[in-house]
This record gives C-alpha cells, structure tokens and sequence, in this order.
C-alpha cells in the first residue's frame, strides 16, 4: 500500500504496519525494525541498568554492614575519686 509516508511494510520484529521510510536498521536485532521496537527496547535497558544499579548498591550496603561488627562495650568497673 502507498500512503504519503511511503511504501506501508510490516515490521520483521512487532510485525506492526509502518512507512518504509521509517524503519531503522538495528544492530541488536539484525533487521530492520519500527521506531517503536527501538524505543522499547531501549526502556527495557534502562530498567535492566536500573536494576543493575540497585543490586550493586544493595550488595555494597551488604559489605559495608559486615565491615561493622558491633563493638563490645568494655566493663571499666567502678570509679573511686
């Protein structure tokens, strides 16, 4: 179908209906794909980046409240003036 956006063509990923002028070859696909496939694969990096980073800062957290054992007090007994 020919639309002022071009030749209309199913995208190989989503299988979606876009303008052929529109189609972004991408690299982690290995075809070409719809802008909205790019876009939602690039959300999905960033909440897995996101999750990533919580991870990391959990487990840092982990190891600093290791480090810090609690101390014993120490009994100094009673004081004479």
């Amino acid at each position: 179908m020919i639309t002022d956006r071009g030749i209309m063509v199913k995208c190989k990923n989503c299988g979606a209906s876009v303008g052929s002028n529109e189609l972004v070859l991408d690299l982690d696909y290995e075809m070409m794909v719809c802008p909205e496939c790019v876009k939602q694969k690039k959300q999905s990096k960033d909440i897995h980046e996101e999750i990533n980073k919580e991870r990391e800062e959990h487990k840092l957290k982990i190891h600093m409240d290791d480090d810090r054992k609690p101390k014993e007090r120490i009994s100094r007994g009673s004081r004479h003036l």
